[in-house]
Parts: C-alpha cells; sequence; structure tokens
C-alpha cells in the first residue's frame, strides 16, 4: 500500500491497489521480493507504457502468492525488437 501510494503522490499515475491476503504476514524475504517487483513494474510503467492507470493485485491462489500488474499501455511487439533484450 505504501509503494502504490508513492507512486500516485510522485509520478501521477492512477494505480488501483487490490489486495486479498488476510491478515497473516509473508517471511521478511518473500515480502522484500514482492515490494522490489512491484516497484520496478511500476517504474516502468511510468516510463514506458504511457498509461495513465495501473492496476496492481495481490491475492493468496492455492496457498500461493500471486501479483500481478497490470497497465492501459502502447506495449510493444516482440517481433520489432532491435536485440535480444526486451525488458
Amino acid at each position: 500500500e505504501y509503494l502504490v501510494e508513492q507512486h500516485r503522490k510522485e509520478s501521477g499515475l492512477a494505480v488501483e491497489f487490490v489486495c486479498d491476503l488476510g491478515a497473516d504476514r509473508w517471511p521478511s524475504e518473500v515480502e522484500a521480493t514482492v515490494f522490489r517487483i512491484t516497484q520496478e513494474a511500476l517504474q516502468n510503467v511510468v516510463r514506458h507504457a504511457e498509461s495513465s492507470r495501473a492496476l496492481v493485485t495481490l491475492k493468496l491462489r492455492d496457498e500461493h502468492l500471486e501479483l500481478n500488474i497490470r497497465d492501459w499501455g502502447k506495449g510493444f511487439s516482440t517481433q520489432d525488437r532491435k536485440s535480444r533484450r526486451f525488458g
């Protein structure tokens, strides 16, 4: 929630956050990893997607944590990339 709120304030990106994990905490390594992945993904939305909004969803699915980050940006074609790397 903190990270999403920071992105709203700093970038103006309209980020919706949906969390359905209950009250249980995850191991600190898992929480830190999810935080960093979300942070990088939201930065990429701002830098590259040209999207005005994003959706971050965290949910528990069969005892696994599922993180989904969606934007409504321009996207890219894997066929048009100039190198073997594309994010």
